[in-house]
């Protein structure tokens, strides 16, 4: 009988990784039949509707032609890939909810049991365990459960952003047609993050300065992998300047947002003057947006005069600049309350007692993890310097 369980564990042991992704499948797909019949609201919504639209259209067809308002109305604002990617997650179920829950957790897990982890392990060359498969998916059950069980695309921006720079630094140790293959797949996963979620963009600009820095090979070849992880993010762009011609009558590859509405410099405002921006659905609050203020970021933007219609990145790091002991704390709590699991709910459901026990375990959590992660980071710089 100790023969068998040590022999069990041996194998648990060796394939820790499939292991892991089965628990945290269970585990996700346990969580979404329980939440068998959650609303979708807002962005979730919206996401979801789009899907469905690609699907009527036929999966490929990005020429759509819809009147005016309602459906075109969340073309002509949102990125394509990830409610493409509902769709082609819902084709793959037979349309079926049964079939969407299960691939949609199958989805979830492969970012968050998979991509994630293989990223840490690749970066710090570290062999990780069946603990470090499953630690991240029982951390957004217990306090993040929102981000799954809503078709949100917080999880899988992350997910595409990990793979495309997992798929690069796994590149460097391969040549010839597979190293060009990879870093062009890299590009793609990054163009699609970005379509997701446009904040991405700063992880393209980091594989870039990946490509130039860390590609170990002349300097001619390391222009020829940035020209080919370019054309992998081209790729992607296709789709959304289609639909831009047909949707907003624009050759753009932005997504639409971008230029269809002054909303960009009301994110540069917002992001300063406000601490938390929440969406409640309870009916003990009369508003369905939820503003936190910051008091200290609103004197800064009202001494230099500045209004959401011209507060751009260029004000901003002047502002940054003048005031920069003051825009560290603004950012720092501005962070703090980006982690907050308050609620328990990224759609308030319900306007309770703040949670204390959850907050403080959260903030624990959060503070391991960031030590753990600058702690590798050392153990890698001198590992690397001893080398030399």
């Amino acid at each position: 009988m100790r023969e068998k369980i040590l022999y069990a564990k041996i194998k648990i042991k060796q394939h820790y990784k499939i292991v892991g992704f089965l628990v945290s499948f269970a585990a996700i797909l346990l969580c979404m039949f329980s939440n068998w019949d959650i609303r979708y609201y807002g962005d979730s919504l919206g996401y979801y509707q789009m899907a469905t639209e690609f699907i009527n259209q036929g999966l490929g067809n990005f020429r759509f032609d819809l009147a005016e308002g309602g459906m075109k109305t969340l073309f002509e604002l949102r990125g394509y890939a990830w409610p493409f990617l509902i769709a082609v997650l819902r084709v793959l179920g037979l349309t079926q909810k049964t079939g969407w829950l299960i691939w949609e957790s199958a989805f979830m897990c492969f970012g968050l049991s998979w991509a994630v982890p293989e990223f840490f392990e690749t970066l710090f060359r570290k062999k990780g365990g069946i603990i470090s498969r499953i630690i991240l998916p029982a951390f957004t059950l217990i306090f993040w459960k929102g981000a799954i069980i809503y078709p949100l695309s917080d999880i899988p921006a992350i997910t595409f952003v990990t793979l495309g720079i997992l798929i690069l630094l796994k590149a460097f140790g391969h040549n010839g047609i597979r190293k060009t293959a990879e870093i062009f797949a890299g590009g793609v996963c990054l163009g699609l993050s970005y379509y997701i979620r446009t904040g991405s963009m700063v992880s393209i600009f980091c594989a870039v300065l990946i490509l130039l820095i860390y590609n170990k090979t002349r300097p001619v070849k390391r222009l020829m992998a940035v020209v080919i992880f370019a054309a992998g993010i081209m790729l992607t762009m296709i789709p959304q300047v289609v639909i831009n011609v047909e949707c907003n009558e624009t050759f753009s590859y932005q997504v639409p947002i971008s230029f269809t509405t002054g909303i960009t410099d009301l994110e540069y405002y917002n992001g300063v003057r406000y601490l938390r921006w929440e969406s409640n659905f309870s009916e003990t609050h009369p508003d369905t947006v939820l503003l936190s203020e910051d008091s200290l970021a609103g004197t800064l933007l009202e001494q230099q005069n500045l209004i959401p219609e011209e507060i751009g990145p260029k004000e901003l790091l002047v502002s940054i600049l003048k005031y920069p002991v003051e825009f560290l704390g603004i950012f720092t709590s501005k962070f703090a309350n980006m982690i907050d699991a308050r609620w328990g709910e990224l759609y308030i459901q319900e306007l309770k007692g703040i949670r204390y026990g959850i907050i403080i375990l959260n903030f624990t959590i959060w503070f391991l993890g960031i030590a753990g992660i600058i702690f590798e980071l050392g153990r890698a710089r001198n590992g690397i310097s001893k080398k030399k």
